[in-house]
């Protein structure tokens, strides 16, 4: 109600004030929560701009840089961003080098089969061994092949190390998991690939590789009992792959390099047949995990294949002994490994 004393003007601005007063009572709280919004906003925005990546860095930095300091970012982005399962890819190239190197020495008449630790053998990576004409166009091309094969997996074990190194977070959270960590055993195995016969600086590469790889298996099962999963085609990498670098071991130190294939042999009997009753059972596992099923009799054959062969060092030796051995152990061992390698193969 309105005093009658009051004139027309004044009733009018003061019902201009109810009405303002009454829009601030309406908007007041929406201000005060579009305040807190924005506040919100500034410090997840202050949060984000504190913890940038190196790619937020980048796009700031290219047009405050120069061309070598984007180079360093987009060499560092690329070692911290690298996949453990990249590792498959340079084990792939080193393993071609080798099989094609051997493949020349097979067909090449200027090679001539050689005793395997005979000093004429140069690259003791298969049973078979040969001694070839270096001057001959062919082999040298498979040599420079097979080298630059090597090359690439050191590489690639460079560009992981420089990841542990520089990005020690990223990495220690990729090997907390069985299944993010599952590839890591191929870095080991393309090391000792890459190094092997490389003179004394290959071989303390092959017996860092090697205990690397133990170590890893070791924490790898500590992993797997503690998250209570199942072994799969998945755990060979890090668990039947060690029969690699037991191999590559074996031809610095014999008894180390046993000792190594025989873990591998027990694993591949302890996991290998609970691994094909999961593929067989498990429709919900993807098929390049199942795919990888081959790998484990498969190291085990070629690891029996190199360690059945003489231990010593000897032109013409005596192996009517050897040969009892071999009938007797060797011979049955691979053919169960071979039956175990076809199932494999079906399962895959």
């Amino acid at each position: 109600l309105y005093s009658t004393d009051s004139s027309p003007e004044e009733d009018e601005k003061h019902r201009r004030s109810v009405r303002s007063s009454r829009r601030k009572k309406r908007h007041g709280g929406r201000k005060r929560r579009d305040d807190d919004v924005s506040d919100t906003m500034s410090e997840t925005y202050s949060e984000s701009f504190m913890s940038a990546s190196l790619t937020d860095r980048l796009k700031s930095a290219e047009t405050n840089v120069n061309f070598f300091q984007r180079m360093i970012i987009r060499t560092k982005l690329l070692i911290c961003n690298l996949p453990l399962s990249a590792a498959a890819i340079s084990f792939s190239i080193v393993l071609l080098g080798i099989v094609w190197l051997r493949r020349a020495e097979e067909i090449l008449t200027s090679c001539k089969e050689v005793n395997f630790h005979s000093s004429q053998c140069n690259f003791p990576e298969f049973p078979g061994c040969y001694f070839c004409d270096t001057f001959d166009h062919w082999y040298q091309v498979a040599t420079k092949f097979h080298t630059i094969c090597s090359y690439v997996g050191g590489l690639s074990v460079a560009l992981y190390a420089a990841k542990a190194m520089l990005f020690g977070r990223v990495f220690i959270d990729e090997m907390s998991s069985p299944t993010t960590a599952s590839p890591a055993g191929l870095i080991f195995m393309t090391m000792a690939l890459a190094f092997t016969g490389k003179g004394a600086a290959g071989a303390v590469a092959v017996f860092v590789a090697s205990f690397l790889h133990l170590a890893l298996l070791l924490w790898f099962i500590y992993m797997s009992l503690a998250y209570q999963t199942m072994p799969d085609p998945s755990w060979f990498p890090n668990t039947i792959g060690i029969g690699l670098c037991a191999v590559k071991v074996w031809f610095y130190n014999p008894l180390c390099g046993h000792f190594l294939i025989a873990m591998t042999l027990m694993l591949t009997f302890l996991y290998y047949p609970i691994s094909l009753i999961r593929v067989a059972l498990n429709e919900k596992m993807s098929s390049t995990i199942c795919w990888m099923q081959m790998i484990c009799p498969a190291i085990s054959l070629y690891s029996l294949a190199i360690v059945m062969q003489p231990s010593f060092k000897e032109e013409r030796p005596d192996i009517s002994h050897f040969q009892t051995m071999q009938r007797s152990v060797y011979l049955p061992s691979m053919t169960c490994l071979f039956g175990l390698c076809i199932v494999g193969m079906i399962s895959s």
